[in-house]
């Protein structure tokens, strides 16, 4: 029977809606049920032609679908065709009941029972509905349900149009619905050419985004799988058992793995083509692009042209108030998914993104998916993306990221290059909570360390805590060991450095030591080094294991350069492990085969490990210098060539030259990064390159804004270090570089180490920058800070604010805190010379803290390994700061210097340095300097030697008085020859007489051109006071034969008002020269006398002593001074301060010059007998000469010198001056009797007392004894 003439007016009789019903009905019942036909219009029948023809359905399913041909059909316009299978037109009333009620449905229960109820009539649309109502509900769904709900959706499909499709899409994707034979009968229903052009931008939009969501969701959960939310697999059935993710049975064939239907890229092409039609004829909002991006992104669709349009759209002026910051976020996390760059497009939405009104409605979690997408497509605009990162650094908001996001948030930092201090140490401290700590996964914990790596960022509390979260059982059970190695490697990198949790982790991995490979031994050890590990136990048994016979020769290159970056860093002194080590890298037939970065760490290595083998360092650099390696090198591998290079012998210049050439060139230069920089600066420091010219221009790069803010505080540290090293002290650079480090935020984050390499390149330099000083010295002195630099930081600190002269309150409170016997003793020998010489510079003379240093040098072994420097360091510092002379200390230290090893290896000026130390020190035995006064005596010593050289040599020299004077002779004629004597300055002239004099060597073939040289014009005006006064001293020692050139030396001192630059000792000096040297020109004379009566209150005790006594030595009477002198003495001075010796002379000054003043010899007298009768020989008898000389009779002080007379043998112990002078007293007073004249007359005629007598004294001595003698019988009774 056939239908099909009767349908037209059947059709016709129908309203739409029925014609589901009418399909279902022809297909399910006897009427043709295996054909069908084409309608265009639901509401009429007259296109349907009598030339249609219908074909064979074909089946999705178990329901059968009719094609029908466009070219049976050529009169139908080209519109959207609509397929739908014959069914039944019953009940259509309870398709309308069915729609309704869907519109009305308030629960899941009522939902169920309609689909149950009315299921088998729904059109489309209400099938639509079903999928939209659910989304309302919280709770899940039946899995019958919901399986009865798809089985109607698939039936359903070949009469969805997109609205339909994008519904449906969307629903599964609120819904987490997987249904892999759904989506495939939707896409084959959407790819057909009508249906494409069909969509508008709303429903493109919806069904990206959808599938973007839906592809997500099977990312997760895996490929093959199929469920929902609750995370079930859909059953096949009633009964029937559940479908296992990747069950071949519920995927179609054709489907690629991981897909939601195939030929899924085509249809999400043809979508998005669509889309940007549209877009050019038809407004499109905001929402619809943001949903395109979010789509397309994770479907992982990736087609630079497409991406390209609709990055214009995006930036269309049309739409950018439009984005809600919802949608400025899914859209550039949807770029960092593409891994597309398109700097107009991000550069538009992040301007937006960080307008005041829109950044603080951003999520944590929406602004750390943007962060990490501006990483991923390496996007660099920093005006835009610091505002953004602070942002996110604020307190509120980073303690809502998740440990995962804080994780993410390290890792956008370092790629980003953001250093800046402050964002940091606030993610530092956020994560350094323990409740974040617990929160890291193994792969955070990896993020965030290499994450600090690449930023340089070292906050040792933060690493401190996070390595001790690292050793806890759980974590450590879950990291293997070549995990733990790893870890071990980036801390150390980081600074931390020997502590409990390192322990712990060494430990694990000793335990395995065994079972490591060469490559995992390599690592240990370039990991211990990071960390400066301390524990020798440990270190011995990793050492073992790699000298293992036959072990190094199964080390590969890169495992090779490895072990000798860490041996270097572990600071390995094993001298068999370094020797073999050495050998195997400096193996011909391996060297070529080293990476060029494997091999800049063996040079470094083996320069940080002081190889002396130079040959094998020289086969090594001869290697890495290859002018086919030196391109190659990175800028890191450049630096460590350079320190490498220190300390060969055979390096010359041209060697060094090519490297810098390399590292100047400038399409190098102006790539280099912070890091890059500081390791350059640095390494040049320590081969203490000197051409500045290179510094500038290396510097010139540091200032840059874009570089100076991003320096990590280890990188301005080494700058800091590496210039000092290179005494580089060019204040403009130096000025902007401190005003950096010196900055409150920054030094904040200075960990002790960096503190110390600044304080000690600030010091190196000379750099005297009170404003960054003040603040450092604050920083180092913060409460709690003190305690923890370890003794190898304070050595440098101390040594550095000694050579920078820079005292006040704070350094003195470092002093206090460090200079304790517990960290004295830990020092490190070289530190502890440097701390000698910091003490020294600072000006330290305190005799407990001189004598601990001391005392500690002294100790068994603590001079060795010290380098030349340091002993230089020791000498001059115990030079200036001992009290008192030390011959036991300065003999050890002379012994030390002495050696074979030691005395070739010191410059020229520093052997002058330290003989001029040890001459202040003091040595035990003389005759010990021999060896180092025949070194100083090489041709080529003293022809290195500069004027201030021969100065500081004379005056130590002069000190110690050599015993041998040949040995000094060609030192002396050196010093004298004519080119030597016009070089020296006044100050030299003026210390060398003074040490000739003192070695008793001034004869006049070696002072005599000396003394021409201060006669000639002008050369006397360069002398200093100090030096006026060692000149008139040294003419004192050797009297010259020349008047001429001592009155022109004093004529200098009382020049053009001078003598009122002399302080007090310096006046007392020249008072004492001009009487000793006789010179009584008035015009020299007065005004010094005038100078000492004005400032005669001012004196001290001790020089107003010496002046009296200089006065006296003149035999000028000069009453007026005399009379302030007993002023001074009888009503400012306190006479029992006076030494015996000053109250002696005096009494001899008054004596000489004939000054009788009763009252002040009364009170001299009285203090004199107030001292007791415990008199020394000098001063006795020179009382008694000025008493004799005055005419004053003290019978209290005669019976005190008759008493010491008479005790035994003390005559035995004077002086032939002493006794005469007592012989000549006693005659001028009338003093005396038969027992005094005949000890005198006894000790006189002594055999060697008459040979040191002339006859004229001997002659006159007995005159007097024999008129003491008629006196005393003349007033007998």
């Amino acid at each position: 029977m056939s239908i099909l003439p009767t349908l037209p007016g059947l059709l016709s009789k129908l309203r739409s809606h029925h014609l589901n019903g009418l399909a279902r009905l022809l297909a399910q019942d006897q009427f043709c049920p295996d054909w069908g036909m084409l309608i265009r219009d639901f509401s009429t029948v007259s296109h349907l032609q009598a030339g249609g023809v219908l074909r064979p359905a074909y089946c999705i399913g178990n329901v059968p679908v009719l094609c029908a041909s466009q070219m049976a059909l050529p009169t139908l316009p080209k519109q959207p065709w609509c397929m739908v299978s014959l069914a039944s037109m019953y009940a259509a009333e309870e398709q309308a009941t069915a729609y309704d009620r869907l519109r009305s449905c308030n629960s899941l229960e009522e939902l169920q029972s309609i689909i149950y109820e009315f299921g088998p009539y729904m059109h489309i649309s209400e099938v639509v509905s079903t999928f939209t109502t659910l989304k309302r509900f919280d709770t899940p769904a039946p899995q019958d349900f919901i399986k009865r709900l798809i089985d109607q959706a698939l039936e359903q499909a070949p009469m969805a149009r997109p609205k339909h499709v994008a519904a449906i899409f969307h629903a599964c994707a609120k819904l987490s619905y997987v249904d892999f034979r759904l989506f495939e009968a939707l896409a084959q229903q959407a790819f057909l050419p009508f249906q494409i052009e069909a969509f508008n931008h709303g429903q493109v939009a919806t069904t990206i985004y959808s599938l973007g969501t839906l592809q997500k969701l099977v990312q997760e959960r895996g490929p093959g799988w199929e469920g929902h939310r609750q995370g079930e697999d859909w059953p096949r059935g009633p009964g029937e058992p559940v479908v296992k993710p990747g069950d071949p049975a519920r995927r179609p064939e054709t489907r690629p793995e991981g897909r939601l239907f195939s030929r899924q890229d085509d249809l999400v092409a043809l979508l998005t083509g669509r889309f940007l039609t549209i877009s050019e004829y038809d407004e499109v909002n905001a929402w619809h692009v943001s949903n395109m991006v979010y789509g397309l992104s994770h479907l992982r669709f990736r087609n630079e042209g497409l991406l390209t349009q609709l990055g214009k759209l995006i930036v269309a002026s049309s739409l950018r108030d439009g984005y809600t910051s919802q949608g400025l976020a899914t859209i550039v996390t949807g770029y960092g998914q593409f891994r597309f760059r398109d700097d107009r497009v991000l550069d538009t939405l992040m301007e937006d993104a960080i307008r005041p009104a829109r950044i603080g409605d951003f999520t944590e979690q929406a602004l750390s998916g943007m962060l990490h997408a501006l990483v991923v497509v390496g996007y660099r605009n920093d005006e835009l993306v610091l505002p953004f990162l602070n942002e996110m650094m604020k307190e509120h908001r980073l303690g809502r990221y998740s440990p995962w996001e804080l994780s993410n948030l390290w890792e956008a930092m370092a790629e980003l290059g953001v250093s800046e201090g402050s964002m940091l140490e606030a993610l530092a401290r956020e994560m350094s909570k323990p409740e974040r700590m617990v929160g890291l996964s193994k792969v955070s914990f990896h993020t965030v360390l290499s994450s600090m790596v690449k930023l340089g960022y070292r906050h040792e509390a933060f690493l401190r805590e996070f390595t001790l979260e690292a050793i806890k059982p759980q974590r450590l059970s879950d990291m293997s060991i070549r995990d733990i190695i790893g870890y071990m490697a980036a801390i150390g990198e980081l600074g931390v450095q020997d502590h409990t949790g390192l322990h712990a982790l060494v430990a694990k991995v000793i335990t395995h030591i065994d079972t490591l490979d060469e490559r995992a031994l390599a690592s240990l050890v370039y990991a211990l080094g990071q960390c400066k590990f301390k524990d020798k136990e440990s270190i011995k048994v990793v050492l073992d294991a790699i000298g293992q016979e036959g072990r190094l020769a199964q080390f590969s290159e890169f495992s090779l350069s490895c072990l000798c970056f860490g041996l270097a860093r572990l600071d390995v002194q094993d001298k068999q492990t370094v020797d073999a080590v050495v050998e195997a890298v400096a193996d011909p037939k391996r060297l070529p085969h080293f990476t060029d970065h494997g091999l800049a760490g063996v040079i470094y290595g083996l320069g940080k490990l002081n190889v002396r083998d130079k040959a094998k360092r020289f086969q090594v650099l001869q290697e890495g210098l290859r002018p086919e390696r030196l391109p190659r090198y990175t800028e890191r591998g450049l630096a460590s060539v350079l320190y490498g290079m220190s300390d060969v012998g055979e390096i010359g210049e041209d060697e060094v030259r090519c490297v810098v050439d390399e590292v100047m060139k400038p399409e190098r230069l102006e790539r280099y990064s912070e890091i890059g920089l500081s390791s350059i600066i640095f390494s040049l420091g320590e081969l203490r390159y000197t051409d500045m010219g290179v510094f500038q221009q290396l510097m010139k790069e540091v200032i840059k804004p874009e570089h100076l803010g991003k320096f990590s505080e280890h990188g301005l540290g080494g700058i800091v270090y590496g210039l000092g090293q290179a005494r580089f002290a060019d204040p403009f650079y130096i000025k902007i570089l401190l005003i950096e480090v010196a900055a409150p935020q920054r030094l904040r984050l200075f960990n002790t180490h960096g503190l110390a390499s600044v304080v000690w390149g600030m010091g190196s330099m000379g750099i005297v920058d009170d404003f960054a000083l003040e603040r450092i010295v604050a920083e180092i002195t913060r409460p709690g800070r003190l305690c923890q630099f370890s003794s190898h930081e304070a050595s440098r600190i101390l040594y550095g604010l000694g050579n920078l002269g820079y005292r006040s309150p704070q350094v003195d409170a470092i002093v206090n805190e460090w200079m304790q016997p517990q960290m004295v003793a830990r020092l490190s020998n070289q530190d502890l010379s440097m701390v000698v010489h910091g003490m020294m510079q600072l000006g330290q003379r305190e005799p407990g803290l001189v004598d601990m240093l001391a005392t500690e040098v002294m100790l068994p072994g603590r001079l060795d390994g010290v380098s030349e420097r340091g002993l230089v360091n020791l000498i001059q510092g115990f030079g200036r700061m001992l009290p008192g002379r030390h011959p036991d200390l300065g003999q050890l230290l002379l012994e030390r210097v002495a050696r074979a090893e030691h005395l070739p290896n010191f410059m020229a000026f520093m052997l002058g340095g330290i003989i001029y130390a040890l001459g202040q020190v003091g040595i035990r035995n003389p005759s010990t300097l021999e060896p180092l006064i025949m070194e100083l005596s090489k041709h080529e010593r003293l022809r290195a030697l500069n004027p201030h050289g021969f100065t500081n040599i004379l005056f130590g020299l002069g000190q110690m008085k050599p015993p041998s004077k040949k040995i000094l002779r060609r030192l002396v004629r050196t010093v004298a020859l004519p080119h030597n004597v016009g070089s020296f300055s006044a100050h030299g002239l003026a210390g060398n007489l003074f040490s000739l004099g003192n070695l008793g060597m001034a004869s006049d073939s070696v002072v005599g051109p000396l003394h021409a040289e201060l006669l000639r014009p002008g050369r006397l005006d360069g002398c200093t006071e100090p030096d006026i006064t060692m000149l008139l001293y040294a003419f004192t020692q050797n009297r010259p034969k020349n008047m001429e050139v001592i009155n022109a030396v004093v004529a200098a001192a009382v020049s053009k008002g001078r003598l009122e630059l002399f302080h007090e000792k310096g006046l007392a000096g020249i008072m004492y020269a001009i009487a000793n040297l006789n010179v009584r020109e008035p015009s020299l004379l007065e005004p010094v006398l005038s100078e000492i009566r004005s400032r005669v209150s001012s004196f001290s005790d001790q020089n107003l002593q010496n002046v009296i006594h200089s006065v006296g030595h003149l035999r000028s009477p000069n009453r007026l001074l005399f009379d302030d002198f007993a002023a001074e003495l009888l009503t400012r001075r306190d006479l029992g301060a006076f030494t015996p010796m000053g109250l002696a002379n005096a009494v001899r000054a008054m004596g000489r010059v004939g000054y009788s003043n009763v009252a002040l010899i009364e009170a001299l007298m009285d203090e004199v007998m107030r001292r007791g009768a415990d008199w020394e020989e000098g001063p006795m008898t020179s009382i008694l000469f000025g008493m004799a000389q005055l005419h004053h009779r003290d019978q209290r002080f005669l019976s005190l010198v008759d008493q010491a007379l008479a005790e035994p043998g003390r005559l035995e112990s004077f002086t032939e001056k002493s006794l005469l002078n007592v012989v000549h007293s006693y005659h001028r007073l009338g003093h005396g009797g038969p027992a005094t004249v005949a000890m005198l007359t006894k000790e006189l005629t002594k055999k060697h007392r008459m040979a040191a007598l002339s006859n004229a004294q001997l002659a006159g001595a007995m005159n007097h004894l024999g008129k003491i003698m008629l006196r005393s019988r003349e007033r007998a009774p």
